[in-house]
């Protein structure tokens, strides 16, 4: 059963930053439109399809799969261009593992809403911008 995880990319400055994990079921998940204000904003139906609904509660055999979406909130620091990252997961027992990760680019996140379960569409143009570290210290 895993206890916890969390996400790190290595920055420019050759370092790793650890990212902020966004509870994506205790909200609501938007991904932008064809625009970049947010005019044409689409829900993504994720709750069933994040990694922390596919962990919560269950105990996972050795050797198998685990998959999920995990929404990350991406820092100020240096990140530009940040090609590795690294997953790392501890179990209830205190064992601990460390794997490469894949980091999205511009080009593959465009895929993100033909891969997610797209719902209404809503003009957010106008909604204050907060980030979610902001809200949930």
């Amino acid at each position: 059963m895993i206890d916890s995880y969390s996400i790190e990319v290595l920055s420019g400055k050759q370092e790793w930053v650890r990212l902020v994990t966004i509870e994506a079921h205790s909200g609501e998940v938007y991904n932008r439109g064809p625009t970049d204000d947010m005019k044409q904003a689409c829900r993504s139906n994720i709750e069933q399809d994040t990694f922390d609904y596919a962990i919560a509660n269950k105990n996972i055999e050795p050797r198998h799969t685990v998959r999920g979406w995990v929404f990350v909130e991406v820092p100020e620091a240096d990140l530009e261009g940040g090609k590795e990252a690294r997953f790392n997961v501890t179990d209830i027992l205190g064992n601990k593992a460390v794997r490469p990760s894949k980091v999205l680019t511009e080009e593959s996140q465009s895929m993100q809403p033909r891969l997610l379960h797209v719902g209404e569409t809503k003009d957010l143009s106008q909604a204050r911008k907060q980030f979610y570290s902001e809200t949930n210290p």
